[in-house]
Formats: structure tokens, sequence, C-alpha cells
């Protein structure tokens, strides 16, 4: 908070913002996430490397509900406020993603 107060209102005094306040429909309209060539890439990945994706996912959505939760909801949220399509908006979910990955590992279960 002390960080943004310093970045508005001193260093960047004159910047305007600009933001539609819902996006929703924007997003549903697909535009922008369609010509991103990283969707295609992230699409074909997921079909080709489908089993050994598979089994991981279903495994935290199983023994990690409030995981499952949280990425479902910052999802819901993030598409009504902002477009998706910066995959650098879900980093903060890669440590317990990560975490997940970890204890399905340790399960015994190969990928």
């Amino acid at each position: 908070m002390p960080v943004q107060l310093l970045l508005s209102n001193l260093v960047f005094r004159k910047a305007e913002y600009y933001s539609q306040l819902f996006k929703l429909k924007d997003n549903f309209s697909l535009r922008y996430l369609a010509s991103s060539p990283i969707t295609f890439a992230w699409i074909a990945l997921r079909i080709r490397y489908w089993e050994s994706i598979k089994d991981p996912v279903c495994y935290g959505a199983k023994d990690n509900k409030s995981v499952l939760l949280a990425v479902a909801a910052y999802t819901i949220t993030l598409c009504l406020i902002a477009r998706p399509d910066g995959y650098r908006l879900f980093l903060p979910f890669l440590p317990l993603i990560l975490c997940v990955f970890e204890n399905y590992r340790q399960k015994g279960v190969s990928i």
C-alpha cells in the first residue's frame, strides 16, 4: 500500500489509468484469447500430454479441494475484471500447484 501511494502520488503523478470495470462480455468473445499463439500451444500440449496431466490434476482436485477452490475463484474474478490472456497472472498459484504435484509424486505414482 505505501509503495502504491508513492508510485501514484509522487513518481507517476500525471498518469491516467483506464480499464473497463466489467470485462466478462469481452472475455466471452474470446477475441484476445484466440489471438494469442501461446493459447494454441497450450491447447496442443494439453492434448498431446493428456494422460500425464490428467492424473495429477485429478489427485489435486480430490485431495486439495481448497487449492482447487482458490484457483477457480481467482480465475472467475480475473475474468470479471481483466483479460486472462496474460499467463503471468496465474504465477501466484505456482507454489501451490508445485506443492500438490510434489505430494502426488510422494504417493508413489509415476508420471
